[in-house]
């Protein structure tokens, strides 16, 4: 099932993986532009002048080394993992 939706708490991903027949395909993307930069820390290093998040009024740097301080070790690596590790639990719990 491809969601082209936003979904920002993981609920129409949630429903679409708990829907799937098991042994499908799942793809987990991220379509925005900075993705890659967000996963694999390819932000400029040092930054050009930083950006601004919602509720800012100021451009503030929310990057150090060319990585997110949000999510430094970035997120769809560590998401397929807990995901893996979630369903093989799932699996062994079902035995």
């Amino acid at each position: 099932m491809t969601t082209f939706t936003e979904d920002w708490f993981g609920q129409a991903s949630c429903t679409a993986l708990a829907t799937s027949v098991v042994g499908s395909t799942v793809y987990l993307t991220n379509s925005l532009p900075y993705a890659a930069a967000l996963e694999y820390g390819l932000f400029p290093d040092p930054p050009v002048r930083g950006s601004k998040k919602t509720g800012e009024t100021e451009y503030t740097v929310h990057v150090a080394g060319g990585y997110s301080m949000q999510a430094p070790q970035g997120m769809v690596r560590i998401t397929v993992a807990e995901f893996a590790a979630a369903v093989n639990k799932a699996i062994g719990d079902a035995r």
